[in-house]
């Protein structure tokens, strides 16, 4: 093993890193890299021709700053701390966007359900008042199952949720009549604010 492939050790608290680590794996202070080959002109430091780890047909002079490997622009993630390995990036969803398995069963059963109950009662409403009154209800019912599928999945949002929500509301305009009130434009113009209500609550 030469002199380039000995661990480095931290000044700072003696952890030993891999050789060509440029910080601190344990407390994050730099600790330079060794370079492959040094400018005897001008004294710049010159870092020699790697493949990257993550695509080996690729050649590359970039190392993750924690843990040393050789990375391309390809898989460089760019952290405040510098270029990092998708490894050692950590790159995670927001919460907000992490949307489980189980929160999708949930959202959809409430989708379902909300959607049916909502088109019963605007039908009924609608029957007693009119088409004109209705309309105006029928924004009301995407903010409705807008906001219970977000409940239903405990205020998460993304893609999955705007589906389910476009569902429920096609099962709303199906059953509710309106999906086929052509000779009504208040309907229409009341169905098109309605899915974006709904979908716009979980998106």
């Amino acid at each position: 093993m030469g002199p380039s492939d000995s661990p480095i050790t931290c000044p700072t608290c003696g952890t030993e890193n891999t050789p060509h680590a440029r910080y601190c794996t344990n407390c994050g202070v730099a600790v330079g890299s060794r370079p492959a080959e040094a400018s005897k002109t001008s004294g710049e430091v010159e870092y020699g021709l790697h493949r990257c780890t993550f695509h080996p047909d690729v050649e590359t002079r970039l190392g993750c700053g924690k843990c040393g490997q050789y990375i391309c622009p390809r898989c460089m993630i760019q952290t405040p701390v510098g270029a990092r390995c998708r490894d050692c990036a950590q790159v995670t969803r927001l919460p907000t966007f992490d949307v489980s398995t189980g929160y999708l069963v949930r959202a959809s059963s409430a989708a379902v359900v909300v959607g049916v109950v909502t088109a019963i009662v605007w039908n009924l409403i609608v029957n007693a008042t009119g088409i004109y009154v209705g309309s105006v209800l029928a924004i009301g019912a995407g903010y409705l199952v807008g906001e219970a599928i977000s409940l239903a999945a405990n205020r998460k949002r993304g893609r999955s949720l705007a589906i389910i929500a476009g569902i429920s509301m096609t099962i709303f305009a199906v059953l509710s009549g309106l999906l086929f009130s052509i000779f009504s434009i208040f309907g229409i113009i009341s169905l098109v604010f309605a899915y974006y209500i709904a979908v716009n609550r979980v998106r």
